[in-house]
């Protein structure tokens, strides 16, 4: 007989991130994650590494300078604060503003830049999303794949959506209640 559980047999142990002073920049990652560097860690090492809640971040000192816009960036969620608290305190630990998308509903983010020009992401925190909708908490990207089902959704065609049922009032096999004209649109 077969296993059903599936083994991880890889995970991810770092993020790097190339930078000019590793020693520096994991010190003031270390301060906007509340994370911990690596005791053995010294000004002027050519590796650092900070050890926040949501993984390990390993800082290399690279001879060649940032070119461009970074490819991959940390998206960060508060957890004891509002998001705009959590700006106000990066900026005062040296981060610069990039950009901003708050929106006047209170939804968006706002980007700012390390101190080597890393830019990242500062999201809503858990308690700001708490009163939204699931598929409204999710980032923008993502909320097409959370949007409801019904008859005639041109999206329900589309790779990795689940099917459509057959009959609009077909009872669905897991519980939920079948489509009809009186239950509420895609969106109610």
């Amino acid at each position: 007989m077969t296993s059903l559980i599936r083994h991880t047999t890889i995970l991810i142990r770092h993020t790097r991130i190339d930078c000019t002073d590793a020693y520096r920049l994991a010190s003031f990652r270390a301060q906007v994650l509340d994370g911990t560097p690596a005791e053995d860690d010294l000004p002027g090492d050519p590796e650092a590494t900070v050890t926040a809640t949501g993984g390990t971040l390993l800082f290399v000192t690279a001879p060649d300078p940032r070119a461009g816009k970074n490819r991959v960036h940390l998206d960060l969620q508060p957890q004891d604060r509002s998001r705009d608290e959590e700006v106000e305190r990066l900026l005062a630990l040296g981060a610069t503003p990039v950009a901003d998308h708050r929106r006047a509903d209170g939804a968006g983010w706002v980007t700012p830049a390390d101190i080597e020009g890393n830019e990242f992401c500062v999201e809503r925190s858990a308690a700001e999303r708490a009163g939204w909708p699931r598929w409204l908490r999710l980032p923008p990207v993502a909320r097409w794949l959370w949007l409801p089902r019904w008859p005639g959704d041109p999206m329900a065609r589309w790779p990795g959506r689940r099917p459509m049922r057959r009959s609009p009032d077909a009872a669905p096999s897991d519980g939920r209640r079948p489509f009809s004209a009186a239950s509420p649109g895609p969106l109610g």
